[in-house]
């Protein structure tokens, strides 16, 4: 058996070469996921992101827009020596991580199921057509 030894890295570190490649008998071949399930997932999965992206932009390129053209507003004092631009700018912060928390809400609830489900019909060999899809 042909062992590598690590010179780099922490001594005793090996790792072992494959003893003979696969055969042709060896090599299963995969089974495909239903293409509707799949591209609506995919769909979903765009659909979700994109919104998400855009909303993410408009809040961001409108407080730039505001710095820009009508920075008065956000020079307006808000207490304690404080600009209203610091809040807003700390709100928008917490808006892409709001945005974020719901990507991962949709994922976990929707998509992750989604997954699971096309992956099991492909190890099942079935289709699973009028599933709902998230």
């Amino acid at each position: 058996m042909a062992t590598i030894t690590e010179t780099a890295g922490a001594p005793g570190m090996t790792m072992e070469a494959p003893q003979t490649p696969l055969t042709p008998a060896q090599h299963r071949e995969h089974p495909q996921p239903d293409e509707a399930q799949f591209a609506a997932l995919v769909r979903a999965r765009w659909t979700v992101s994109l919104i998400l992206t855009a909303v993410m932009l408009a809040i961001y390129f409108g407080f730039i827009m505001v710095l820009a053209f009508r920075r008065d507003l956000l020079q307006v004092a808000a207490g304690g020596g404080m600009t209203l631009g610091i809040p807003v700018g700390f709100g928008i912060i917490i808006t892409a991580s709001a945005l974020t928390g719901v990507y991962v809400w949709w994922a976990n609830r929707r998509y992750d199921g989604a997954v699971r489900r096309i992956i099991a019909t492909m190890h099942s060999g079935q289709t699973m057509k009028g599933a709902r899809h998230g």
